[in-house]
């Protein structure tokens, strides 16, 4: 508990990166420590506290595979202390809508419903407790804080209602509490800011998420500085906004910045890195599209290669198929990188070697993930293909790359 608290602390400073690292070293005890109730067990009475404070830390280190343990975890302290008393309602409510925040990536509606129906719970539990406070604590705003940023991320769900009203709502209430009991320089407070930026570019309120931004740097920049992984955050949104406004040169000189950001403070398998590699990814093939010139198409080649070689890492590691179940940047990946070795190894981006090898790479790769049918673009159009198809068009392309008695086996035509 000491060495989590220690290096939750630091995460939380311009020395963010001495947190990551002590963090790494201890990974076994602290996974044993976080994945079971044994915070519970020796340290009841600031069980909430340990974790409200890691909670940085946790995000911006565990894998979604990770986070999903974590938040099972608990979910189930909270259920087993409430009913044997070993824990405060307030605790319970804290430890719950934690367990939401760390958890809500799954797709299912069955557990959406239920992860959403706790944070409310939280909420109302908070609500109770604090209601005799003039001035309710950081705690108070934390929940709103979990089930805006529940409401974003699904924001697209019709069953969770008007999401993104709702998620400006509880923002409101969160960053009332924070600036009044925080202040602006903490880092609380700029989680929610973030969220709420966020927020006002789906809702294409780009002046105002622009001003934000830029007031938000300079206060991340001063507190922790412009290599810390929220920093990183801000900039993937503001990289985003330069996206959506049209500024294409702008927009890629600031996801190139925060994926080598996010690849140096967090590794190439952090889903960060991922989501950094997948922007660069899928906005130059949207340049490719318009332009059609073979430049832009080696560009595209050049940032499928680092999205393909992290995609055959995530399938090589013991969890990858539930990474891939969990994880929209990996299923998209996978969908865009085998449409375009489908497409662009004909035309010759790289060497005839270079292709067989790759293919090979993909194949195996192909059998170290989930079952599921990929939206494949092909020559064809875009196609719904199974594993088992998909196979099959890499086995046969495989086989043409090696016996063609020409390399390329064609020539870019600019469609």
């Amino acid at each position: 508990i000491e060495i989590l608290e220690q290096a939750a602390s630091l995460y939380v400073s311009p020395r963010f990166s001495e947190g990551l690292s002590l963090i790494k070293r201890h990974q076994p005890h602290l996974n044993w420590l976080l994945q079971t109730s044994v915070i519970g067990l020796v340290a009841a009475e600031r069980y909430d506290t340990v974790l409200s404070n890691a909670y940085h830390l946790l995000q911006a280190h565990l894998s979604r595979v990770q986070k999903h343990s974590v938040s099972a975890a608990l979910r189930h302290s909270a259920a087993v202390g409430g009913r044997c008393d070993l824990l405060p309602p307030h605790a319970q409510c804290v430890l719950s809508h934690l367990a939401v925040r760390l958890g809500m990536f799954t797709e299912s509606a069955e557990a959406l419903s239920i992860l959403h129906t706790e944070a409310a719970e939280a909420m109302y539990g908070l609500e109770r407790h604090y209601a005799s406070l003039l001035s309710p604590p950081p705690d108070a705003a934390s929940v709103h804080y979990t089930l805006a940023g529940f409401l974003t991320y699904h924001y697209k769900r019709a069953d969770l209602g008007d999401t993104l009203k709702r998620a400006r709502l509880h923002l409101q209430k969160a960053l009332d509490i924070q600036k009044r009991q925080l202040g602006p320089l903490h880092v609380s407070t700029l989680c929610s800011q973030l969220v709420k930026a966020q927020v006002l570019l789906l809702q294409l309120k780009t002046s105002q998420c622009h001003k934000l931004l830029e007031q938000q740097l300079r206060y991340c920049e001063t507190l922790l500085g412009l290599c810390h992984p929220l920093a990183a955050k801000m900039l993937a949104v503001k990289a985003r906004l330069q996206h959506k406004l049209g500024n294409d040169c702008l927009c890629e000189e600031l996801q190139l910045r925060v994926l080598a950001m996010r690849q140096d403070a967090l590794g190439m398998d952090h889903e960060d890195t991922h989501r950094s590699a997948m922007d660069v990814y899928s906005r130059r093939r949207n340049v490719a599209f318009r332009s059609r010139g073979r430049s832009a198409l080696q560009a595209v080649g050049s940032a499928m290669i680092v999205c393909f070689d992290m995609m055959c890492a995530a399938a090589d590691r013991p969890d990858g198929a539930h990474s891939f179940a969990l994880s929209k940047s990996l299923q998209g990946m996978s969908e865009l990188v085998y449409s375009d070795i489908l497409t662009l190894t004909p035309l010759g981006l790289w060497s005839r070697a270079e292709a067989r090898n790759m293919l090979d790479r993909a194949q195996q790769t192909l059998e170290r993930l989930p079952t599921f049918a990929l939206n494949v673009v092909d020559a064809g159009g875009v196609n719904v293909m199974t594993t088992a198809e998909l196979r099959c068009q890499l086995k046969d392309l495989a086989h043409r790359v090696m016996i063609a008695s020409s390399w390329p086996m064609r020539e870019h035509t600019g469609t």
